[in-house]
Formats: C-alpha cells, structure tokens, sequence
C-alpha cells in the first residue's frame, strides 16, 4: 500500500508529492483507480472487490424483506406475528400492486448500485442509491445505503455532503465504525482536528482489530499535526510500528516528524539510513529530495528526484518534484519539459 501525499494541500497532483505529505504526516487508505482530488486518492476505499458490496446489498435485502413480508398485530392478551395481506399493503393509501412493484424496483436500484460501484461508476451508483431511497424512504436497511453514499460523496470530494450522511447514519447507529471513521477522514480535510479526535476516541473505545487500530491511530497522528501537537504525532506513529513494525509507511513519518520537533540533521540521517536498506523506495527518495531540496542541496535532491522517475515513470508529482528542483537550478526549459510530462500523465490517468 503506498503512502498516499498531499491530503490537505491545495491542489496536490498526485501521492507522491512528498511536500504536501510532510504537511499531512500520513495517509492510510486508497482507491483503486478514481484519484480525483487528494483527499480522495487518500481516504476513500470505494471498492476493493465486489463481495462487501454484495454482503451489504444481502444485509439490506433480508432487512426490507423481513420488515415487507410480515406484520405485528398488538392485542389484549399477546401479540401475533403473520404474513402480510393484500389489505396491509394497501394501507399506506396506494394500491398493494404499486407497493410490491416499488419493493422490486427497490432491490433492482440496490444491484445496480452496487454493479456501478464495483465498476467505480459512481455517479450512476448515487443515483441509483438516491431512487432506493425515494422508493422506500423507511425501509430498514436504508442506513447502509447512506453510508455508501457519503463515501461516494467523499471520493468526489463533496465533504459536507459526506459528512451529513454519515450524520444521518450514526445517529440512528452510534456504534457503526465504517461511518465514524469516513467521518473523521472529512473532518482532517476540513481542518477540524479536534472533532476528527472525538471521532477516533469513540473508535478507540470499540473493539478493533490490528488494521482498524492502525488506521485509527494514523487518523490521530494527523489530526495531532494539524494541531501541531508533534511529540503526540510520534507516539501515534510509535504505536502504529508496535503493532505493525514492518510499517514502511509509519516509519518513513515518523522520520519526517523529526524535522517539525527540531531535529532536521536527525531526520535527515535516518532517511539516509532508512534508503540504504530500501534503495527503491520511491517515496522515500521522493521525501529526501524535497528535504535536500528544502535546505539548499539541489544537485543532490536532483539526483534522488531522477532515480524515483526512473523507478516510477508513471507518478506525475515526481516530475513536479524535479520540475521545482530544476527551478532552483534555473533550468526553465528543463522545468518546462517536466510540468508538461506531469500534465499529460495526469490527463492520461
């Protein structure tokens, strides 16, 4: 899993720009192809593969059947479950043939919701989401289908949007992580870390497995960043390689970390250390050559900037990187040939 960069930097292109990712200090989760927006190539896992979509859409399914099939009668002396009757569908006002019809179009919307999010078509899935919704306003499972719809909205990049429907959903379900912790990932892009850290604490008070614990403590060291509380940013980051100590990712922050607590020469001597016994880790060339870059070492930063492209031609922030370095150097026209590099990368992408 690459370490996604640029979170919360304005117009960050891709992750591996590693400016934006010392500003963001982490970054745990990804889409598979739909990089619309920084916080999206970052914080939205949209679709993975087709089976939780398909365990959710089983999960709505038997609660709508389960609530559409049968009826509570309340007597004196007990109550009798039984099957609905022609009488009970009517008695909403409509006919009970237009009810059962809306029940059926009702799971149609839900698979094809879910068709379009396993293809990462995710306006036709909110659309198709936001007809389940009308049809069945109150069907019981109508809480999941919010959930995906504020993780629609946040991989493009509509944060209050997101943000109202996992609103909606832990609400009804205080309890559900998935919504809680999406939550948090709009709160850090709104800059409100404080609320992000109500939501890990009500997180950390549930029980987590080991990935979830990570995540949940790489949400905490960003929102400590942004309240440049960096000494708490290195002990979520400690945790994290507690727990997972082959963590590429929490260890090259917290090198990174070292600079925010005063000890830019530390910093950089780890990195050295850390690329010594990973020579091909592209972000960690990517985050020495903005460092060396940073302190005034172009030639250098150019020649980690030069072998990270050559490792990863594809990455369009890499040749910003050197784009930027050959600006320092005054090399416009190699600056030049750069940026429109990036530019066709990103457009292809």
């Amino acid at each position: 899993m690459f370490l996604s960069v640029g979170v919360f930097a304005a117009k960050v292109q891709n992750k591996y720009n590693i400016r934006a990712r010392k500003e963001a200090l982490f970054a745990f989760l990804s889409l598979r192809k739909r990089e619309i927006s920084p916080l999206i190539r970052t914080f939205a896992p949209m679709i993975s593969n087709i089976r939780p979509h398909l365990i959710a859409l089983c999960l709505i399914c038997v609660a709508a059947a389960a609530s559409a099939q049968t009826v509570i009668d309340l007597h004196r002396g007990g109550a009798a479950v039984r099957s609905k009757s022609m009488d009970d569908y009517a008695v909403s006002g409509r006919p009970a043939g237009a009810l059962r019809q809306d029940s059926l179009d009702y799971a149609d919307c839900l698979a094809r919701a879910y068709s379009h999010l396993h293809a990462d078509s995710l306006a036709q899935a909110r659309q198709c989401f936001l007809r389940a919704l009308q049809l069945r306003p109150e069907a019981p499972g109508n809480y999941i289908l919010h959930r995906e719809l504020g993780k629609i909205h946040l991989a493009e990049g509509k944060i209050h949007e997101s943000i109202g429907e996992f609103d909606h959903v832990l609400r009804q379900f205080p309890t559900d992580k998935e919504a809680r912790r999406h939550r948090a990932v709009c709160h850090l892009a709104l800059q409100h870390p404080q609320a992000a850290l109500d939501d890990c604490l009500a997180l950390s008070q549930q029980a987590l497995d080991t990935a979830s614990t990570v995540e949940v403590l790489f949400l905490q060291a960003e929102a400590h960043r942004q309240l440049r509380h960096f000494p708490q940013v290195d002990a979520d980051l400690s945790r994290i390689l507690a727990l997972a100590p082959l963590n590429a990712n929490a260890r090259l922050l917290q090198i990174l970390n070292l600079e925010a607590l005063g000890q830019p020469q530390e910093a950089r001597n780890r990195l050295n250390l850390y690329l010594e016994g990973h020579p091909a880790d592209v972000e960690a060339l990517a985050a020495r050559a903005d460092f060396l870059l940073r302190h005034g070492y172009p030639l250098l930063a150019r020649e980690d900037a030069d072998l990270a492209i050559k490792l990863r031609p594809d990455v369009p922030s890499l040749y910003l990187l050197r784009a930027k370095i050959s600006d320092e150097m005054g090399e416009k026209a190699l600056s030049s040939r750069d940026r429109r590099t990036a530019l066709k990368l990103q457009n292809s992408q």
